[in-house]
């Protein structure tokens, strides 16, 4: 995929993903002021319906405190009659009768369905129903256990009348004491009132028809509910898809709910759904538009910088690309004409060394020495010693031999066995200029002698103990190689009880380099090379460690990993 495509395709799904999120966000945002809205409207509403309820609540309870206050009442139900007062009985009944009738014109006592009134002294009387079909023992059980104030209308519950002839549709219990002028308590009061009685507010109150009104009491059970089968049941929990608004009357502990199906609410949101649609599809087609002019612009000079790259693979470096501007792709134009005119810098020079390299090699073959002359040399001269049973001069010729096998190899990396070959040839040749000036200890674990370690990395430092160590000192010294293995790296100490090395002496040899100071040594290579092998082959974590103390001697310490592979080969094949 072409980079312009690469950058279109990138725009858009970057646009187009924002755009969706911006018209999932708007959606859902008008949908929340809408219910938002609609909760402050619903909530106004309730508040009216409860401030009508407690009024209607009030007018109930005001109606039967007059009923509580009448005085023929009094003397109906605090009079114990006997068989031959019967008839000022039913003058007394009729009387609280014609009372209970000039009421009826009062919506709230209109709405009563049954009344009973019962005195202290046992008197009993009932209205509406007649006394074989009431529910005496049901009664009983509502007031059983019930605390009643003085003056206050009681709310019992709801439920089926306790008139067996009207058992069909729900009705509130309540209850209130009788009591006289001076507060002493004359009896009770038992009335129902009918469910119906909160119709007429609930029935022509209301925002939206789809909306249900519930009035629940303190147990949450049903009072009032569009739905008349509901009433007297537990209200059931509301859907989460059912937008619920509340409120609590004054009077009595009850509460109105007004519950309204979300869709309803939400169903002309449509319409916001539908242009939001229509604005986003305009803007991401203006969108591609600008995407595609803009990516174009940024890809022109790439484009450029292709067709430069495409020559150059040719081998056509004197290309260059002519593109000025401030930005990250100027500069990469003008590194790559920068870069163009380095290689061809570098090639030129790169044909020179070429030549000179040849010319050195051609030099070099022409003053090499023919191994197979020196092995026959040296045979000639051990055969010669044997003769004139020189053992010192055998020593030497099969040192120098081993010398010359295992330093004519172009190996890089040799086992550590190999090198302490070298280094012993090396110390018997020593041995015999020095007469017997220093002693050798090998203190090389077997297992260790499997090791790969870079050539010639060890017998520099037992050359620099022996020059600089042991032959300035009186007498004869020690040269100890010895090896160990820590967390996986192998070490391996040279140390000798020399004369020891100066501070800055020693720091001159790591930072700049000092050669083997004499001759006669096997080669020149440095204990500055040393280190900087190490630090070439294994990273800045092996290197050289050195600890040398003046008339005591020095330790060279080498650290490599440890390590049965070849890490140049490695290289090779990178």
């Amino acid at each position: 995929m072409k980079l312009q495509s690469k950058y279109c395709l990138a725009f858009f799904t970057l646009f187009f993903i924002l755009s969706i999120a911006l018209s999932f966000s708007s959606y859902f945002i008008s949908k929340s002021i809408i219910i938002n809205k609609y909760k402050e409207l619903t909530k106004e509403n309730l508040d009216y319906l409860l401030e009508m309820t407690d009024r209607e609540m009030q007018q109930l309870s005001t109606t039967y405190s007059f009923i509580g206050f009448y005085e023929p009442l009094h003397h109906r139900i605090g009079t114990l009659y006997n068989e031959d007062e019967t008839y000022q009985r039913m003058k007394d009944d009729l009387m609280v009768t014609n009372l209970f009738f000039s009421l009826s014109v009062d919506e709230a006592f209109d709405a009563t369905s049954l009344i009973y009134i019962e005195g202290v002294n046992g008197e009993k009387f009932w209205y509406s129903v007649d006394k074989t079909y009431f529910q005496q023992n049901k009664m009983n059980q509502l007031f059983k256990g019930l605390t009643i104030e003085p003056g206050q209308l009681k709310y019992m519950g709801v439920g089926k009348s306790l008139n067996r002839l009207e058992q069909t549709d729900e009705v509130l219990y309540f209850i209130r004491l009788l009591l006289d002028f001076n507060g002493n308590l004359l009896g009770k009061m038992y009335f129902e009132l009918d469910a119906d009685y909160f119709s007429k507010i609930f029935g022509r109150e209301r925002l939206l028809t789809d909306t249900k009104l519930n009035l629940v009491d303190d147990k949450n059970r049903v009072l009032y509910s569009d739905e008349a089968l509901e009433i007297g049941s537990v209200l059931s929990k509301e859907s989460a898809e059912v937008i619920k608004v509340e409120g609590m009357l004054t009077s009595y502990p009850w509460k109105v709910t007004s519950e309204t199906p979300e869709s309803y609410i939400v169903d002309d949101s449509s319409e916001i759904i539908r242009r939001i649609i229509i604005m986003t599809g305009i803007s991401l087609l203006l969108a591609v538009g600008v995407i595609i002019i803009m990516s174009s612009k940024f890809v022109k000079p790439i484009k450029k910088l292709i067709h430069a790259v495409s020559d150059v693979t040719e081998g056509d470096f004197n290309v260059s690309v002519n593109h000025i501007s401030g930005d990250e792709i100027g500069e990469l134009t003008q590194r790559f004409n920068m870069m163009t005119i380095r290689i061809q810098d570098h090639l030129e020079r790169e044909i020179a060394h070429t030549k000179a390299m040849n010319y050195a090699e051609y030099k070099a073959l022409q003053a090499q020495i023919n191994p197979h002359f020196m092995y026959n040399s040296l045979n000639t001269l051990k055969w010669l010693a044997s003769i004139q049973k020189a053992e010192n001069i055998i020593k030497m010729v099969d040192a120098l031999w081993v010398l010359l096998k295992k330093t004519s190899n172009s190996d890089q990396m040799v086992t550590l066995a190999n090198e302490m070959d070298v280094i012993q040839a090396f110390a018997i040749i020593l041995q015999a200029r020095y007469n017997g000036k220093f002693h050798m200890v090998y203190d090389v674990e077997e297992e260790h002698m499997r090791a790969l370690i870079p050539k010639y990395i060890l017998q520099p430092l037992v050359e620099n103990a022996i020059f600089h160590g042991i032959a300035p000192k009186e007498g004869q010294g020690i040269v100890t190689i010895k090896s160990y293995r820590k967390e996986g790296d192998l070490f391996i100490d040279i140390s000798d009880d020399g004369v020891g090395i100066h501070e800055d002496r020693l720091q001159h040899m790591l930072e700049q380099g000092m050669h083997a100071a004499h001759k006669e040594g096997l080669n020149n290579i440095g204990i500055k090379n040393v280190n900087d092998r190490l630090l070439l082959l294994y990273g800045e974590t092996y290197h050289l460690l050195v600890k040398s103390e003046i008339h005591k001697g020095t330790t060279f310490t080498v650290k490599m990993p440890w390590s049965l592979d070849d890490p140049m080969r490695e290289v090779e094949d990178a």
